[in-house]
Parts: structure tokens; C-alpha cells; sequence
């Protein structure tokens, strides 16, 4: 990682790009030329702080016209070759262009001058640009001051660097902050004499140093005096992280997550007034075959729904939406109940648990009035008469040609209701 890479000054003073974006650019040129190297995301994720970063800078260089895609296909073998061109002044050609087959000896990325324009750079230093622990935007940044320090007569100062960059004042802070703890900037403090007044000065190092402090303070009796260093205060600052993920972890232990909209103390089924045996709950899952309904759906409502099952079919006393059910009553309905049903109930129905103050007596009372709704429909139609072949037929058909069913009822009483109304209107 010795050496420089020129950074064109008109963008890095481009205030449209963000300092991400910046950094980018700077990380592609240093790379860009190279021989016997391939320019690809998969290369570069690297020397970026996460994907999500990169893929963020890359598509806005490209939306600002300083990053060109361009491919093109071999002869003979059909294979697609793709290499990139990074303008230092953007233009509006198409950001992927299909071109010409073309030889490049020295990588697939190549920087394209800009003509009749000054020589405007500035050496940036290789140690920062390929560095694997440095932001993106951290290098956009350093490689900013850079630039503006080499200006005549120019006092850096944050603002005065703000005003080359589009990112807001807490983002630009946060970045001005860690580029300070980075060990790349080193702030003096100077005293000017008034009260609380004070003057700065910074000095830009070419790499990291993490051994001195980023803050000098001068007094005015000619005495220094620092802050912590880079190392130490790191060091405080991961310790007290660690100690913080310790205390969250301790205070919010992990539970184990579910399909089913429950919230964290649903109080289960077996915690009610009445507690099913585990020969009531067997002979009830063995009933729905809850081993099979488990492989398609949240073992977790199975669960619920045989616990609700088990109390319907054996509590003595019951009470559900305000009125006591019969144990008789109960019992035989649930002796009717098949997996078919029960899978049928669980597609159809909208199980929503989380707002309920008592999931297991929530659940008990929509499966006890589905369980009697389709009993009325199996008992009230007549074998051999047009309602029962028709709800046969309902009962044969899965969930989505029911729903595309009923789109077509729906569309065809609209239509003949249009009909209708031009009908009315002719006559």
C-alpha cells in the first residue's frame, strides 16, 4: 500500500457527492490501471466498511455520471467481458453501454482524463485509500482536508470543510469525529486570551496513529496537556460496550420465535382453569393427526389449537363468549373434529393472538364457533340436493381456486349489473 493516488480536485469539491461517494471514487482510482487486476464489487467490498455502503456509493456514481459500466461479448465463446471507466467530469451517457470488443491490458478500470482542463490533484496516500478498517466516508473526507490544506492562506476549520460536502451537520460531526479517532487528525487547542476563547490547528497525518492523543490543549503559561490516547480511549469504549451488551442481554434473554402473533407472556393453554391429562391431549392430537399438521404449519399454533381442543372436548365446566357450553355439547362436536378441518381452519381463518388479554380462551372461542358453523353447513343440506353437492364441491376444492371462484362471481354480478343499468337507460 505504498505510494499516492492523484485525486482530481474538482470532485472532491463536487458538493452533489457524498463523502461515501468520494471515498469511493478515490478507492476505485488507486486500484484503477493496475496490472493483472480485475475490477469487481466482490474486490472492492474489502476496502469498504459493509456492502450496503458500497452498492450505495457505486449506484450514486453512477446516477452523478462518473462511473461507467461497459460490456461487451466475446466471439466464439458468447461469454460477456465488463469493464468500467471513471470519468473525472461527469457526463450523460447511458450509465451501461453495450460496446465494441476491446483489449485493456492493465485491469478492467481505467481512469478517463478529462480534456482541455488544469492539472488539478492532489496525492492521496495509498495507506489510507486501501486501508480495511477506514469508512468510505472517512476517506472522502480526509482526502478533502487534504485538498483544502494545501490551499494558500485557507484556515481549515470544520465549517469551512462542511461547506465543500453534502452531508448534514450530525452526519458531517460523526464523520469529522472518526476521522479524529482514526489517529488520522490531530486537533491543538490554543488559548486567545479572552475568556473561553480558543483557537485550533489540526495536522493531517499519512497514516494512522493511534499512540498520541487526537486533542492537544496548550496553556497560556506555556504548559500542555492531553487527552487520553487513541488506544486507551478505544480501549474504555469497547469495554464499556461490552459491558452494556452484557447487561442488555442479562435484563432481555432470547425466546424462541414464532410464526404465530403472540406476544412474549401468552399465558398457554394448559394454565387454565382446567388442566387436560396427557391421555385427553394424545387422544385428541392422534384425532387430528397433529405429528402431519405440524410438517405444514407453526408447530407452535398445532399446539394451541390441540390444547384448546382438549379442554373443549373435556373441561366439566365451560365458559365461552359469556355463556356455558355443555360438556355433552362440546364433547360431541370435537369427536367430529378430522386434519382436514383443522388444516382448513388454520388457512382460512386469520389467527391473531397478540391483542388478546387471554390467548388460550381467545382461541377456544373462534375454533368453537368455526367448529359449529361447519357443522350447520354439513347437517343443514339434504344428501343428494343441489346445496350439498355444491358445498361437497366447496369442501374438495383448496383455498386459492375458492378465492379465484368467488373473483368470478363477484366480476360476473358486476357485469350484469352494468347490463342492467344500459338496459334501463335504452328503454
Amino acid at each position: 500500500m505504498a505510494g499516492f493516488t492523484m485525486g482530481y480536485n474538482p470532485v472532491l469539491r463536487d458538493k452533489t457527492l457524498s463523502l461515501m461517494a468520494k471515498g469511493l471514487y478515490l478507492v476505485i482510482s488507486s486500484f484503477a490501471g493496475m496490472p493483472r487486476w480485475s475490477l469487481t464489487k466482490g474486490a472492492l467490498a474489502k476496502y469498504c466498511e459493509s456492502r450496503y455502503a458500497l452498492e450505495k456509493a457505486w449506484r450514486e456514481l453512477q446516477t452523478a455520471g462518473y462511473l461507467k459500466h461497459r460490456f461487451f461479448q466475446l466471439n466464439g465463446t458468447g461469454s460477456f467481458v465488463h469493464i468500467y471507466d471513471l470519468l473525472q467530469v461527469p457526463d450523460n451517457t447511458p450509465a451501461y453501454q453495450y460496446i465494441n470488443p476491446c483489449e485493456r491490458h492493465n485491469g478492467t478500470c481505467r481512469v478517463m482524463p478529462a480534456s482541455d482542463t488544469p492539472r488539478d490533484f492532489t496525492r492521496i496516500p495509498n495507506a489510507v485509500l486501501q486501508s480495511t478498517v477506514l469508512p468510505l466516508a472517512v476517506k472522502g473526507l480526509f482526502a478533502v482536508v487534504s485538498h483544502l490544506a494545501n490551499i494558500p492562506n485557507f484556515h481549515l476549520h470544520p465549517e469551512g470543510v462542511k461547506s465543500f460536502c453534502v452531508e448534514r451537520l450530525k452526519r458531517f460531526s460523526s464523520v469529522w469525529q472518526h476521522l479524529k479517532i482514526s489517529g488520522l487528525l490531530k486537533q491543538h487547542r490554543y488559548p486567545t486570551g479572552e475568556d473561553n476563547g480558543f483557537t485550533y490547528s489540526y495536522d493531517l497525518l499519512n497514516e494512522p496513529d493511534q499512540e498520541t492523543p487526537y486533542l492537544t490543549n496548550h496553556h497560556a503559561d506555556g504548559s500542555v496537556s492531553s487527552e487520553k490516547t487513541i488506544a486507551d480511549y478505544l480501549k474504555r469504549a469497547r469495554k464499556k460496550l461490552k459491558s452494556l451488551c452484557t447487561a442488555v442481554c442479562a435484563a432481555k434473554p432470547r425466546q424462541a420465535v414464532s410464526n404465530v402473533k403472540a406476544s412474549n407472556d401468552l399465558p398457554s393453554t394448559t394454565n387454565s382453569a382446567y388442566t387436560p391429562s396427557d391421555t385427553e391431549r394424545k387422544a385428541v392430537s392422534e384425532r387430528i393427526d397433529c405429528t402431519h399438521l405440524k410438517q405444514s404449519y407453526d408447530p407452535m399454533l398445532v399446539d394451541l389449537i390441540t390444547d384448546a381442543l382438549t379442554v373443549l372436548a373435556n373441561a366439566p365446566q365451560l365458559t365461552i363468549s359469556k355463556r356455558e357450553i355443555p360438556l355433552a355439547q362440546r364433547a360431541e362436536l370435537v369427536d367430529r373434529v378430522s386434519y382436514d378441518q383443522i388444516a382448513h381452519f388454520i388457512r382460512r381463518e386469520h389467527i391473531n393472538l397478540s391483542r388478546a388479554k387471554n390467548p388460550a380462551a381467545y382461541l377456544r372461542t373462534i375454533l368453537y364457533a368455526w367448529l359449529q358453523k361447519q357443522d350447520a353447513q354439513h347437517t343443514e343440506y339434504c344428501p343428494g340436493t343441489i346445496e350439498w353437492y355444491n358445498q361437497r364441491q366447496q369442501n374438495m376444492l383448496s383455498d386459492w381456486e375458492i378465492d379465484w371462484l368467488e373473483r368470478v362471481q363477484e366480476v360476473r354480478k358486476r357485469r350484469l349489473a352494468e347490463e342492467a343499468k344500459q338496459n334501463e337507460s335504452m328503454t
